[in-house]
Parts: structure tokens; sequence; C-alpha cells
């Protein structure tokens, strides 16, 4: 059977983010405001609403605003139903019950933001890392032979448990080399400096706006040699520092749901492969494009799904400018 392998991922990654953030499952209001937060963050991060925040008829920045309206009433609702409920387990019940020293709760506005970012930080992102990542293992059957070996060994073909998670090096491995190669998020925001600042051999004047690039960084022969090639026994040999890998980014302003994803992304892609044996088909085109913050496949990614066998399969011709990103060992077609 094939498959947009890309939208299926966003779909199962949006389920899993509203199930454990909000306590919803799929469905009814989980699907209504899945779809109201990925079609905001979408508006929003439109090139016309950068260049043109207006609210004209017809523009992504009118089409933000009334997406944001209609989320904050469905966040507001859903705040309602929550405080009516005995106490969850979910984040947004976790929130809604804590209190600072003072003993005081989040307001409804603190709540509404802090869901619109848990949503942003667990969702896309994931889900593109995901899509990448089992690109990549298609296109090297020897590596995604070594985690279906890994799996049986640790996990017996059942779901990975968390405290099985340390076990599984090939994964850590595979998923920290697709996340450097591919990262989710190739530019992190514009920062402004709030004064002077040196920046290596470059003094930068107060009100400057500096981009910090994951896909850059990471491609830097000096840190990563042969930086375009998938291989995810470098991470055997070698200890990046914070500044040097971050797919998350780094320091006070690294992206809030890092832990989220990690773990999310460890117990996921177990499940997948156990269950699928995942082919792209012969001449399909890969290319990139920047879906919201996100790094994704322009055209989706078209995929054959058959029962997981444990039979390799040698990787079939492809065309598109994914060949511009990563070393595909020379099985190009024309673009």
């Amino acid at each position: 059977m094939q498959v947009d392998l890309a939208a299926l991922i966003r779909a199962l990654t949006a389920a899993v983010v509203i199930r454990c953030l909000f306590g919803l499952d799929p469905g009814g209001r989980g699907d209504e405001l899945a779809r109201s937060e990925a079609g905001l963050l979408q508006a929003l991060s439109s090139p016309l609403t950068l260049a043109l925040p207006l609210p004209l008829p017809g523009t992504p920045y009118r089409r933000a605003l009334t997406l944001s309206a209609a989320l904050e009433r469905q966040l507001q609702a859903l705040l309602a139903a929550k405080r009516a409920q005995s106490p969850g387990t979910d984040v947004l019940a976790n929130l809604l019950a804590a209190r600072d020293e003072t003993g005081a709760a989040l307001g409804d506005e603190e709540l509404i933001g802090e869901c619109n970012g848990l949503f942003v930080a667990g969702h896309d992102t994931t889900a593109q890392t995901l899509v990448w990542t089992i690109f990549l293992l298609t296109q090297h059957p020897e590596h995604q032979a070594e985690l279906l070996a890994e799996f049986t060994t640790v996990l017996a073909g059942a779901p990975p448990r968390p405290d099985e998670l340390p076990r599984l090096q090939h994964l850590d491995r595979a998923l920290r080399e697709s996340m450097r190669l591919l990262p989710a998020t190739p530019m992190l925001f514009i920062r402004v400096c709030a004064g002077e600042a040196t920046l290596g051999p470059h003094t930068l004047p107060r009100g400057a706006r500096v981009v910090l690039s994951p896909f850059i960084t990471h491609r830097d022969p000096a840190l990563f040699p042969e930086p375009d090639r998938f291989e995810p026994a470098r991470w055997q040999r070698i200890t990046p520092s914070p500044w040097q890998y971050l797919p998350f980014g780094a320091g006070p302003r690294m992206c809030l749901g890092a832990a989220f994803a990690e773990q999310a992304l460890r117990i996921m892609l177990p499940m997948i492969l156990q269950r699928f044996r995942i082919t792209i088909p012969a001449g399909a085109t890969i290319s990139r494009t920047v879906h919201g913050i996100a790094l994704a496949p322009k055209y989706g990614l078209p995929a054959v799904l058959a029962p997981q066998d444990g039979r390799p399969v040698a990787p079939a011709t492809i065309r598109g400018d994914i060949h511009q990103l990563v070393h595909l060992h020379g099985r190009a077609a024309p673009v």
C-alpha cells in the first residue's frame, strides 16, 4: 500500500501531543484543536505574514488573526471542561493544579499561551524528525537492520518502556545523526542584541539581529567529518558541546518541548519499524521545504508499507534536491 508517510506521521504526532498535553483522544475536540493549532502555526510563519502584517482581507495575517481568535475560544472551552473534571495526569491538568510560592494559580491567558507553546514545541518538529529519520533509514538498510536486531534483543517485539530506552544505543545514535543531518528546525528564531556584543572576530552593535542555524553548524566538517553522510556510528567517537550540536537550541531559550520530543521519538520509531517494512518507490521526488518553522519534505514522503519481515530492501533510485543535502551512495536520478 502506497501512502504519504509524512501526512500520516503528522497526524500521529498530533494525536500523541493532544493526548499527552490536553488529555484528549483522537477524534472530536482533539482533532479540531490539532487542526486549529497547525493552521495557526502555518499562517503565522508565512513569509507574507512577516512581510505584510496588516489585517487585510485575504492575507495570511488576517487568517492568522481569525484562527487565533477561534483557537482561543476552543482553549477557553477546554479549560472550563478540565476545571469541571476530576484531576487528570496530562500536562494541562498539572498546569491547572500548579501554584507559585504565593499560592497563586496561572491565569487563563498564561494557560492558553503555555498550551500553544507546548503544542508548537512538541508537534511539527517531532513529526519532521520522525519523517526524515525513517527516510534516511530506508536509504541505509544496513543501519535499519542494526535497529531491528536491537529491537528484537531488547524489546522482544513489544513497545519500548522508558526504563529500556537507555539500552537502545543504535536507536539513540540513529536519531542523533538524523537530527544532525536534517534538523527539524534549520534556523532558530531571530535574536536582537540588547547591547554591543562580540561574536568571534566580529563586534555586533546594540540592536543587531542574529539568526543561529543548526543546519549550518551541524555541517561544519571541523566538527563533523564528512558532514553530508548519514553515519550513526560517529556518535561513538564524538561528544560535541551544546553549542556545536543544537537540534533543540541551547541555553536558557532551549526548546521547551525537547524532553518530550526526545522521549516520544524513542518510543514511536521502534513501534513503527517493528510493525512496518517501509520502502520509497523508485522515481519518487524527495525535496525539501520549510513547513512552518520546520524542515519538511516538499512533496510529502511517498512510501510503500508492508508487514515488517526483517528483510533488508535495497533502496531505489530517487529524484529531488535531497541529493544536495545528503550523500546517498550515488543513487541519484535527474531532478
